[in-house]
């Protein structure tokens, strides 16, 4: 937990740490130039890797942008079986799906709770998954579910608590601040900080599941 704390203030130690979340927030907030925070979270992780960790500076948008995109890529891949799922759950309480119209209440929850627990698994490859790809360059080895789950495992206690507190942070966030007047830009902001401050925190396990043998 001391190592959890101790990331959540590293991004405070930069001096221009308001105007880098400022930037970040601001980017992660709009559609398509959203992909910019996910390439900036990538450099986070390269820095952790060598050593540095830290908020980079904002340069280099060409490959933020492309590494964001990668990124998106990531995140749509291991999550889509959970969206077809939950759309689909949608679509027939709507009543949209032909000859489903009367499809029951308990079907209906039954597909939420499916597709929510398979986002919840499928999900947990996504942070190791995109660790993988910072650090080798290649888009495939974010896919490499085998490996991918051998590191998990190595350090499962720290990775579930830190993927766990991941979500219910997140959670928190959007349920606090979609309350007030601009609370989808306030949570643009925090969510931001809140990956960078995640980003590192895997980086460092998966350094750590690597330097372990198995």
């Amino acid at each position: 937990m001391g190592e959890m704390q101790r990331w959540f203030l590293i991004p405070l130690s930069d001096r221009n740490w308001w105007l880098k979340n400022l930037i970040g927030g601001v980017v992660s907030f709009l559609p398509v130039v959203g992909w910019l925070a996910g390439g900036y979270e990538v450099e986070v992780i390269r820095n952790t890797q060598r050593g540095k960790p830290s908020m980079p500076e904002w340069d280099d948008w060409l490959r933020k942008f492309v590494d964001g995109l990668m990124v998106s890529l990531i995140y749509f891949v291991y999550l889509l079986v959970p969206m077809i799922i939950g759309l689909q759950g949608a679509n027939d309480a709507a009543g949209r799906i032909p000859g489903l119209t009367g499809i029951s209440g308990g079907s209906l929850f039954g597909k939420s709770i499916l597709a929510n627990a398979l986002a919840f698994v499928f999900g947990a490859f996504v942070p190791f998954g995109i660790v993988n790809f910072a650090s080798s360059g290649s888009l495939k080895s974010a896919f490499q579910a085998r490996a991918i789950l051998r590191d998990i495992q190595k350090v499962a206690p720290w990775y579930i608590l830190c993927y766990a507190v991941f979500l219910a942070v997140s959670w928190m966030i959007a349920a606090a601040l979609q309350m007030l007047p601009a609370g989808t830009l306030l949570s643009s902001f925090a969510n931001f900080y809140l990956q960078v401050v995640f980003s590192g925190i895997f980086a460092e396990l998966h350094l750590e599941a690597k330097r372990l043998p198995g």
